[in-house]
């Protein structure tokens, strides 16, 4: 039998989700507004919370941190040799996602690829990036470090690393996990719809270092208020395009999966807080 009759009935089951537009599940692009009302949110809070940053970055941060931690340290470098074999699995899948392009041709190319392909990338990201700040902060005995004077319990320590990952870290993951509703959308759609919930993630994550750092009372509570808001903002916004896209196939597993993502957030969030 040849090849191409072997390949047909998988070709055909692949392809059936997709309509002409490229979308999944029948929905069009033209039912994914690039520009929602929660978009809009995301944008004005960025914009907010930008000014805010400045200004209370001219207000003063604390002083460096100076005496040795050794525990967190030590984690970061059992963090960081944890990821070797993440990063090797995933880096096998995004080759074999690569193989599966040329072996099933065109007809599946752009499937595997919106499917596999860039989720495999994209989690590799988080992983390289988890990876150098944890070496960072491994190699550089702990990089720049502040001090949170009003922490309960006592003064602490606060990695300026750890936040310049979760800064790109967070957006990066609600990337992934808003490509399960526009992952066979053309790229471009996906950016429009996606980019105010990242800016926002961004700019939530530094909200919440100046939270720990200010010296300054006033800016603190503005700063953790901003932080907290702009988690919410982004979960609203998460959970809106999940129900503009709640006729899609495999509807209750995806949302399942953005649950799991704002869940995990609030707990971090509540963990790193105590």
């Amino acid at each position: 039998m040849p090849a191409d009759a072997k390949r047909a009935p998988l070709l055909a089951t692949a392809s059936a989700p997709i309509d002409a537009s490229g979308a999944e599940g029948g929905v069009s692009i033209a039912e994914t507004p690039s520009m929602t009302w929660t978009g809009i949110v995301c944008w004005v809070y960025s914009v907010v919370t930008f000014f805010v940053l400045l200004v209370g970055f001219s207000v003063g941060i604390t002083d460096r941190w100076t005496e040795p931690e050794h525990d967190s340290i030590w984690h970061s470098k059992i963090a960081t040799l944890t990821l070797v074999p993440a990063v090797i699995t995933e880096a096998a899948c995004l080759c074999a996602s690569f193989m599966n392009i040329k072996l099933l041709g065109s007809t599946l190319a752009a499937t595997v690829h919106c499917n596999t392909t860039a989720h495999s990338t994209k989690t590799l990201m988080v992983y390289v990036l988890k990876g150098g700040t944890g070496l960072y902060i491994w190699l550089a005995a702990g990089g720049i470090v502040h001090t949170d004077v009003f922490a309960l319990g006592g003064a602490r320590p606060v990695y300026f690393a750890r936040f310049f990952q979760w800064s790109l870290g967070v957006p990066d993951l609600v990337l992934v996990s808003n490509l399960l509703f526009l992952g066979n959308f053309p790229m471009d759609v996906c950016l429009r719809r996606c980019s105010p919930s990242l800016v926002a993630s961004f700019f939530y994550v530094w909200a919440g270092w100046l939270a720990v750092v200010s010296a300054s009372v006033v800016v603190r509570g503005l700063s953790m208020f901003l932080c907290m808001l702009g988690a919410t903002i982004v979960g609203l916004d998460q959970l809106h395009l999940a129900w503009q896209h709640r006729h899609t196939d495999h509807f209750a597993l995806k949302i399942s999966i953005v649950s799991y993502e704002l869940g995990a957030f609030v707990m971090y969030a509540c963990f790193y807080m105590s």
